[in-house]
């Protein structure tokens, strides 16, 4: 049986998820996300106006020993949709507000990439 988890995700990038742009999510390596599998199933939820869910499966994982080191392997349009037109420090600050560079130091990073398994639940 595949692991189901709920997990916040904040917008915009919900509805980039939801519309299919994100398809790459990176978090600290510590917890939930560095348990979880491939063929694993995420919920993500979102709150911001109303409650929202939409259901996902893990399809690869990869570890990473930074942000940067992340964004620059990966591709940066099916992480953080519509940074890529900016440079590599701005995609950088989007996780600096969510992450410190001692959580990245101490836990590394993890980009989970995913496929959508049904289409938008309000």
């Amino acid at each position: 049986m595949s692991f189901y988890k709920r997990e916040h995700i904040s917008e915009p990038w919900f509805s980039l998820i939801v519309l299919g742009w994100k398809k790459i999510e990176c978090r600290k390596n510590h917890g939930r996300f560095k348990e979880m599998k491939i063929g694993d199933i995420i919920q993500f939820l979102n709150n911001d106006f109303l409650q929202r869910t939409i259901s996902v499966q893990i399809v690869r994982k990869r570890e990473y020993s930074n942000f940067k080191d992340c964004l620059i392997t990966e591709n940066l349009h099916k992480i953080l949709p519509g940074m890529d037109k900016y440079n590599l420090n701005t995609a950088l600050s989007v996780y600096r507000k969510y992450y410190t560079l001692e959580d990245e130091e101490k836990y590394g990073i993890i980009a989970i990439e995913f496929e959508l398994l049904d289409e938008y639940l309000q």
